[in-house]
């Protein structure tokens, strides 16, 4: 999504009529392949806790450059008068600004609550105390349930179009 949002903010003039998805294709083949290529390189050579900081370390690069590209549009948006834009370019600003701004809440949702999942997940609990373990283990199952419906709320609850159609 990053990629994707990149790729607008950059290409404001064509960007709602560019219809050749080879960029795409090949953002998502290096996406997957940086993946893959970090599962590769640690699986063998970390332990399970590791993951976790991993997962939450590429979490937060990925928060930092959308915060980073919601700001550059916000200073692109108010300072318009500097440049003119085009009605299309105004247009696509807009959009990078009202997406990026759902985007954005919606990561901060997910970084809070990877944190809480984390921190539940590395929990000491006695090995021998099944109670215990069974416990620990579903409030971490759930963790994930409430996490996605978090996310998604605040979807919903930011963007204005969206929030109109769901709580009618």
């Amino acid at each position: 999504m990053a990629i994707e949002r990149t790729i607008a903010t950059c290409d404001l003039k064509s960007y709602e009529n560019f219809k050749n998805p080879i960029l795409f294709l090949i953002a998502l083949i290096i996406q997957w392949t940086v993946g893959f290529g970090i599962y590769c390189y640690f699986k063998d050579n970390v332990n399970g806790y590791i993951w976790e900081f991993i997962a939450i370390g590429i979490m937060i690069l990925s928060f930092s450059w959308i915060v980073l590209l919601h700001f550059f549009n916000r200073y692109r948006y108010q300072h318009r008068k500097v440049r003119v834009y085009s009605l299309q370019e105004r247009f696509q600003l807009s959009e990078n600004i009202r997406f990026l701004s759902m985007i954005l809440w919606c990561s901060i949702t997910a970084l809070l609550g990877s944190v809480v999942t984390m921190i539940i997940y590395l929990l000491p609990y006695d090995p021998n105390d099944d109670l215990h373990h069974a416990f620990n283990n579903a409030i971490y199952q759930n963790s994930f349930v409430i996490l996605a419906i978090s996310v998604i709320s605040v979807a919903i609850l930011t963007n204005r179009s969206w929030r109109n159609k769901f709580l009618r």
